[in-house]
C-alpha cells in the first residue's frame, strides 16, 4: 500500500470507547505491545471476555497496516478476531480488542498431543494461512507462541499479525522479520524479495517441534549464520549450497547485499554426513512419527522456497487426509 492508501485508511477507522472496557489483568508483553485481559461492558455477559493489546508508540503506517490486515483476516478460519479499535486521546496510543481464545502454553500442550491432535492442529494453522495468503497477506512470524490453543484437540487461533504485510509479487521487503529459530534460509541470507513461502518454512518448524517433541526444532543459534549452520547439520549441505548459489546470483542482480559469505561460513559442513530427519525419532516420540509425516515435514523444509508446498498443497498431503 502507498502513503495515500494508508491516509485514507486512517480516516476510515471507527474508534470504540475506552469506557466500554474494564481491564482485569495483565497477560504479557512483547517488543511492540502490552497485552491485558479485559471485560466488555456492552457485550452479552456470556461473551464479554476479551483481550486488549496496547500498542507502543510506533510509526503510524505500521499501526494502520496491522489494523487493516486484522480486518482482512478476521473472517477467515482459525484467525484471531478483531472486535474493536481504541485510541487514547491523551497519549494517542492505539489499542486493539480481540476475542479471548483459550490457550495452554505450547510447551505443555505439545507434550499432551497425540497424532490425531497434531493432524487437526496443523490443518487449522494451514487453513488460516490459506485464507491470509488468498487475501494477499503473509504472516511473517508463524511460531508456536503465536498459535493459541486451549486443549490438545481444541480450536486454534493464529495471532499477532504485527509483522504481517501485504504481498506484491516482486516487491521488496525487510528481511528483519520473524523469529530466529523459525526463519527460512532466504531471510537468514538477507534476501529482500522473498514471497509468501516464508510462512511455510516457519510452519514446518512448528510441525517438526510437534512431531519430534523438539522445541524449538532448530535451536541454539544467536546469529543468522549459526541458524543456517544448525539447519545444514540436520538437512544437509549439498541442497543448501545448490540453492544459495542461485540465490546470491539473484541478490547480486537486484543489488541486494548478502548478510554473510555463506561459502566461507559453511565450508566446514561440506563433507559432513548428516543424520536426516528420521534420526530424531526416539522411544518417546515414535508413536507420532510416520513415513507420511516425515514426508510432509521434509517438503515444508525445502531450502528453495519454490520447492515448498503452498498451504493448500500441504492440506492435500496424505498425512493430513487419513
Amino acid at each position: 500500500m502507498n502513503a495515500t492508501a494508508y491516509e485514507a485508511m486512517a480516516t476510515g477507522i471507527c474508534y470504540g470507547r475506552i469506557s466500554d472496557y474494564v481491564v482485569t489483568g495483565k497477560v504479557g508483553q512483547g517488543k511492540y505491545s502490552q497485552v491485558f485481559s479485559a471485560r466488555s461492558k456492552v457485550r452479552p455477559s456470556t461473551d464479554n471476555d476479551c483481550v486488549v493489546k496496547i500498542l507502543k508508540p510506533a510509526i503510524q503506517k505500521k499501526i494502520l497496516r496491522e489494523i487493516s490486515i486484522l480486518k482482512d483476516v478476521r473472517m477467515g478460519p482459525s484467525t484471531v478476531k478483531l472486535l474493536d479499535v481504541l485510541r487514547d486521546p491523551i497519549s494517542l496510543c492505539t489499542a486493539l480488542v480481540f476475542e479471548r481464545s483459550p490457550n495452554v502454553k505450547y510447551k505443555v500442550l505439545y507434550i499432551q498431543m497425540e497424532e490425531n491432535d497434531i493432524v487437526d492442529y496443523l490443518k487449522q494453522v494451514l487453513s488460516a494461512l490459506v485464507h491470509c495468503h488468498a487475501q494477499g497477506i503473509f504472516h511473517r512470524d508463524v511460531k508456536p507462541s503465536n498459535i493459541m490453543c486451549g486443549a490438545p484437540s481444541g480450536p486454534v487461533r493464529l495471532i499477532d499479525w504485527g509483522l504481517a504485510d501485504y504481498y506484491t509479487p516482486g516487491g521488496r521487503y525487510t528481511s528483519k522479520v520473524g523469529t530466529m529459530q523459525y526463519k527460512p534460509p532466504e531471510l537468514l541470507m538477507g534476501y529482500e524479495y522473498y514471497d509468501k513461502q516464508i510462512d511455510m518454512w516457519s510452519f514446518g518448524c512448528v510441525f517438526g517441534s510437534l512431531l519430534f517433541s523438539k522445541r524449538p526444532f532448530f535451536c541454539g543459534a544467536k546469529t543468522n549464520i549459526q541458524q543456517l549452520a544448525t539447519t545444514v547439520q540436520l538437512l544437509g549441505y549439498a541442497d543448501c549450497a545448490a540453492y544459495l548459489e542461485q540465490l546470491v546470483v539473484t541478490m547480486a542482480k537486484k543489488n541486494n547485499r548478502e548478510t554473510f559469505n555463506w561459502r566461507d561460513e559453511l565450508s566446514a559442513y561440506r563433507d559432513v554426513s548428516v543424520p536426516g530427519l528420521e534420526s530424531l525419532e526416539n522411544p518417546e516420540n515414535s508413536h507420532k512419527v510416520s513415513n507420511s509425516a516425515v514426508s510432509l515435514l521434509r517438503w515444508c523444509l525445502q531450502y528453495n522456497p519454490k520447492d515448498r508446498p503452498t498451504p493448500s498443497e500441504a492440506l492435500a498431503h496424505p498425512y493430513l487426509n487419513r
